[in-house]
């Protein structure tokens, strides 16, 4: 997982477990670069809660998506924007050496 490739789920439905049988649906907002240092990309994901919704206190949560499947996300409420709260993921990942070697 890169910043390049979570630009492609924009718009698409994530989905936040809350405990066995409860669901909430988060869709990405948007994908925000954060800046590389040469081996280390740092980026966010923004989501947007549907109407409603419960509001999610900062905390890690498991997260689904149809193509990266279960994930151990940290998320942090940001705000909220008509009606629909507003959630960040932070990441810093090592790059591989493929893209460090594309970035010179």
């Amino acid at each position: 997982m890169n910043r390049e490739a979570c630009l492609q789920w924009v718009g698409s439905a994530f989905h936040v477990e809350l405990g066995e049988t409860r669901r909430i649906g988060l869709r990405l907002k948007e994908v925000k670069d954060k800046g590389s240092n040469g081996t280390i990309e740092q980026f966010s994901l923004l989501f947007e809660g549907e109407e409603g919704d419960v509001y999610l206190q900062q905390n890690s949560y498991r997260i689904v998506h149809e193509h990266l499947g279960p994930q151990i996300w940290l998320i942090v409420p940001i705000g909220n924007e008509n009606g629909h709260y507003v959630y960040e993921a932070a990441f810093s990942m090592m790059k591989s050496v493929r893209e460090e070697q594309a970035d010179e």
